[in-house]
């Protein structure tokens, strides 16, 4: 089975995923190993997805390698959520230099993109 906030993160309801997260919900990975972060920005809920991170910061997984062989910071370049791009670099926990099993980093993502402004979100990072 799914826990309650991995039932709202997966349906979008961004409302209840605040609300659970308020009321100190652990943010639990799924039965496949994906973490809740993942799982958001994979279903383009990038809502969600920074509201977690805004919320919970590091406890997301922002570092950790998705089932794609990917961070979150480049799964979010892959799907073109640049709010969620500039909610990772700007948690601290995230870095524009990760990249997935291919080396193709964020920036080479949003650059082939033509998304000027993720390159420059991601080009604040330190």
């Amino acid at each position: 089975g799914t826990t309650a906030l991995q039932a709202a993160v997966l349906s979008g309801h961004v409302e209840v995923v605040t609300c659970l997260l308020e009321a100190g919900a652990s943010i639990t990975p799924l039965p496949d190993g994906s973490s809740l972060l993942h799982a958001a920005i994979r279903a383009a809920h990038g809502e969600i997805a920074t509201v977690m991170l805004r919320m919970r910061g590091r406890e997301c997984g922002c570092g950790v390698d998705g089932i794609e062989g990917c961070t979150a910071l480049v799964q979010a370049a892959r799907h073109k959520l640049a709010e969620v791009v500039a909610a990772l670099v700007e948690s601290g926990d995230a870095h524009s230099a990760w990249a997935d099993d291919d080396e193709v980093t964020a920036l080479h993502i949003a650059c082939r993109n033509g998304d000027e402004g993720m390159v420059a979100s991601l080009l604040t990072d330190k």
